[in-house]
């Protein structure tokens, strides 16, 4: 009987550096530290230390699992390059794991999340990226009054509160929700990892278009 297979799951999209290792259908080791800044710095580190409490090593991986965000622009950006990186050097397929599917991985209902990005706060829908709402602008909240689901992630039970919906909690850390959600995707037509905005950055480098907002080449 061959081997189950192994994922290496890590998010920087928050203030937060995070990662794990998932092994089938368990999580094996995991490393997470609360940070707004020095994610480049310290996330190497953490796969080390993360492979190294498994006993394993890097060519022993079979997936790298990234979140692509919404979230933090150079967070995001440290973790999909990593991931990039990773996937050409290892030649193992890398997967982007969007913030919301890492929040509600393993649920079995509906779910909004809640994420803090530059100071404001996002509904993250369930289905394609383009369904993120700004709360601060308050459009769309309406028609989430008796959403049939929970709401999960930042002042969640505010919100709830708001929206007259339940409050709910992840399944899984961000970390391990990416790295189970790798595995899961493991063997599906390979797109190359992409950060996923909320906005379109604030800054792009002169010559350049616009990113988009949802779906950037990088």
């Amino acid at each position: 009987m061959s081997p189950e297979p192994t994922a290496l799951g890590f998010d920087t999209s928050g203030d937060h550096c995070a990662v794990a290792l998932a092994c089938g259908s368990r999580i094996i080791s995991r490393r997470i530290a609360e940070m707004r800044r020095g994610h480049a710095e310290r996330l190497f580190g953490f796969i080390a230390e993360t492979l190294s409490e498994a006993g394993t090593e890097y060519r022993n991986l079979d997936v790298i699992g990234v979140g692509v965000g919404p979230g933090s622009f150079t967070g995001t950006r440290v973790a999909v390059a990593a991931a990039r990186g990773l996937s050409l050097g290892l030649g193992i397929p890398a997967v982007g794991v969007t913030t919301h599917d890492a929040l509600s991985f393993g649920a079995h209902e509906a779910v909004l999340a809640s994420v803090g990005i530059r100071g404001d706060r996002y509904l993250l829908r369930p289905g394609p990226g383009s369904n993120i709402l700004n709360l601060a602008l308050d459009s769309g909240l309406p028609e989430l009054k008796g959403f049939l689901g929970i709401v999960v992630g930042d002042d969640a039970g505010k919100i709830a509160s708001t929206l007259g919906i339940r409050c709910g909690t992840p399944e899984f850390g961000i970390a391990e929700a990416t790295a189970l959600s790798a595995l899961e995707r493991l063997g599906q037509a390979e797109i190359r990892p992409a950060p996923v905005y909320a906005n379109p950055p604030a800054a792009i480098p002169s010559g350049r278009r616009t990113p988009d907002a949802i779906n950037p080449s990088f």
